[in-house]
Formats: C-alpha cells, structure tokens, sequence
C-alpha cells in the first residue's frame, strides 16, 4: 500500500478456474505468495504470465536497524485519497463472483470513524479471526495500526472452535471484537457460564442480528457493548 499499489487477497486453495478469473478480471501483474503454495499459483498464475514471488517466513526474521536503514534509502510516490487499495470479489454465490474496487479515502474514513466511536485506545486488543479474504479483515487488522492497539494473532486455524477463540480472548484479554451473528451464538451458547469475558465491544454484520441474541450477550458480559453494523463491500466494510 505504502508503493501506491493495490492487493487482491485470494486463497490458494480456490479451485483454478476461480483463481484465474479473478485474476484476470483484476488485471493483477504480480502474485505475492508463500513457497509452500508454489504448485497452486503455477496452475493458476503461470499461464497468465504474472510474475509469482515466493516468501520463506524465515527470511522475514531482519535486524530492525538495518530494516529500517532500507526503507528510509527507498523513495516512495505519493498515495492520493483516490487511489486504488484493494480490489475484492463476493462470494459468486448467485454466478460469476463480482470485483469491486475501493479506494483509500473509504477505507481511511472508515477506520478513523471507528477509532472515534469505539474510543478505540493504545491498551485495547483486537483479535484477528477474519480472513483477509473478507473486508472485515480491516477492522482487525488496520484499526488498532491506526489506533495504536495490539492486534492479538492467534496460533489456531479455527475461528469457529468456541473453546480456542474464549482460550485466546481470556489469556490475551481481548477487549474488542467483531462476529457474523450466527457465529456469536454459538459461541455463547459452548461458552461456560462461569466464564466472564474481558470484551468491552463486539461488532456484528453480515447478518441480521436479533433481539434475543442481543439480550443473551448482554446477560452473558455483564452489559458490554454491542454494535449491529452493516455494510456491503462497495461501502469500504461498515456503514
């Protein structure tokens, strides 16, 4: 973001074809991926001709002074409000999966209204358990880099295994954090009712919240907010 580029976020493991749609229709030039995803992005990238870079998680280790000596010898242009920051594809569900384009003034208004709102502060903790294939990615991840919170990185892959997310929320104490309504009740409804829960905030979208759903968390946190936003892709997340 910071070279004036935008990002695609895809999954490697989506069949070809959708891959290579996707790709196609977002006029993508270069794939930034894992080595251990080398065999998809040939299937997929090499007939299109992108250059594919591979990363090692092990080279990512860097002595934090010669780091930033190299980024302060890099000249970088200038992003204006309008340009590009990521393209995102729905979920295809009623066809071809659709892009839409979203620009770096809806994003940044976006999370500074959020910071406001939330009274988002440096001690907060944020867990992120969206896939970045999601645009509610950016709430976990670039609102407390905005704010100057901790975003809590869990070391599972299950965002629905309500023992390892209550797990995660407690030993990081996780103060804010955001559901699909469904997920939510599940979550408290394997939640052990002798649990009390650090969150100050949960945010819910992507589906209709409902009222009893609203009043069990109410009963189950003692009173801690809870925001019912919503937002299609096309209004930079949440409106």
């Amino acid at each position: 973001m910071l070279s004036g580029a935008a990002y695609l976020p895809l999954d490697p493991n989506l069949p070809a074809d959708r891959l290579k749609y996707m790709l196609q229709k977002a006029k993508v030039q270069t794939v930034l991926s894992l080595a251990k995803h080398e065999t998809e992005w040939q299937q997929s990238g090499g007939v299109l001709g992108l250059r594919v870079w591979f990363l090692d998680p092990r080279d990512w280790a860097v002595d934090p002074a010669e780091a930033e000596a190299e980024a302060a010898a890099v000249s970088l242009p200038a992003v204006a409000p309008d340009s590009l920051l990521y393209v995102m594809f729905t979920s295809g569900s009623t066809g071809l999966p659709k892009g839409c384009a979203v620009e770096h003034r809806g994003v940044a208004n976006h999370l500074h209204w959020l910071r406001s709102e939330c009274g988002v502060l440096p001690e907060d903790r944020v867990i992120l358990k969206t896939s970045i294939m999601f645009d509610p990615f950016n709430n976990e991840v670039w609102l407390p880099l905005v704010a100057g919170c901790t975003v809590v990185i869990p070391g599972w892959s299950q965002p629905g295994n309500s023992e390892q997310l209550a797990a995660s929320i407690l030993l990081h104490q996780v103060s804010l954090a955001q559901f699909v309504p469904t997920l939510l009740a599940q979550f408290l409804s394997e939640l052990d009712p002798s649990v009390k829960l650090p969150l100050r905030l949960a945010i819910v979208s992507g589906e209709a919240l409902t009222a009893g759903l609203a009043l069990t968390w109410q009963r189950r946190t003692g009173g801690a907010a809870l925001w019912n936003l919503y937002g299609p892709t096309e209004a930079s997340v949440n409106v």
